[in-house]
């Protein structure tokens, strides 16, 4: 009958499979339906029940309906905390989904508040060497990066940039990442030579370890134009972004607006140096 667990588990895998297509509106109303189910045969404490909290979550979030996502991370939140305690990783997990859901929704105090809880618990059960816990630390310098609060992202992203670089080198995607966000906080600071120093260090190891056609690469090598151009450094700056439109003519439609921008950027460092004829042709063009 429907209300036998083992109905509910179908349910479950049905939506599993479907989650995993990419059918995340179908997902959900075989997760619903589990729910439901399982909230009368076996009780919302039993764990079916718990992960099936997070699975609709999943799914919402998924659909971009980030409120109702929130709204079933949070119930599972109180339940975990009840029945498995805040040391339990799953709860850990839990916080870091709401964090997210929060951050997204621009709620980035709440969610600054979650991604430290969460921190706090995996420092303890899983260690510092773990990658979970080091993009914790991440997405908790993101948050006060968003809040404008540049010194304290940089000390966040910093403990990031050491822990990945002895646990898992330099080599590693998201050690690179972490220099761009250092560059991108000192940027804001508007300490431009420091910024430089970890946007090269970034453009450097994003070409050894990226092809040079990834948008991440691009990315940087318009920051480190930028930075040179605050620096008043226009022939340096002139060099990355004619680099960065080169790239992004080949990646890029033409009409797309990052290209149209990094047009305007080399019209207005040729204007700078005096070239009044080349400034004129990118300004054209843009």
């Amino acid at each position: 009958g429907e209300l036998h667990p083992l109905y509910a588990l179908t349910l479950t895998k049905i939506g599993r499979v479907s989650c995993n297509k990419g059918e995340y509106a179908k997902a959900l109303h075989y997760y619903l339906q589990g729910e439901a189910i399982r909230k009368t045969s076996v009780g919302e404490s039993h764990p079916e029940y718990i992960i099936i909290l997070e699975y609709i979550g999943s799914a919402y979030t998924k659909l971009g309906e980030y409120t109702k996502a929130l709204d079933y991370y949070l119930r599972r939140e109180v339940i975990l905390k009840t029945t498995a305690g805040e040391s339990h990783p799953q709860y850990a997990s839990t916080l870091d989904n709401i964090g997210e859901v929060y951050s997204v929704l621009g709620e980035y105090t709440k969610a600054l508040d979650y991604y430290l809880r969460c921190e706090v618990i995996l420092k303890t059960i899983v260690g510092e060497s773990r990658y979970k816990y080091a993009d914790t630390l991440t997405n908790i310098g993101n948050m006060y990066f968003q809040l404008r609060e540049y010194t304290e992202a940089i000390d966040w992203y910093q403990r990031y940039e050491a822990i990945t670089k002895t646990s898992f080198g330099e080599s590693y995607f998201g050690y690179a990442i972490s220099l761009g966000n250092i560059g991108n906080a000192y940027n804001e600071l508007g300490e431009y030579t420091k910024a430089l120093d970890y946007y090269l260090r970034c453009e450097a190891l994003s070409k050894t370890n990226l092809v040079v056609s990834h948008p991440t690469y691009t990315y940087i090598l318009l920051k480190i134009g930028n930075v040179y151009q605050k620096l008043g450094e226009y022939t340096n700056a002139l060099d990355y972004y004619l680099r960065c439109e080169a790239l992004s003519k080949t990646n890029l439609v033409v009409s797309h607006p990052t290209y149209t921008y990094i047009l305007l950027k080399i019209g207005n460092v040729y204007q700078k140096l005096g070239e009044y004829t080349n400034a004129l042709d990118y300004y054209l063009r843009c």
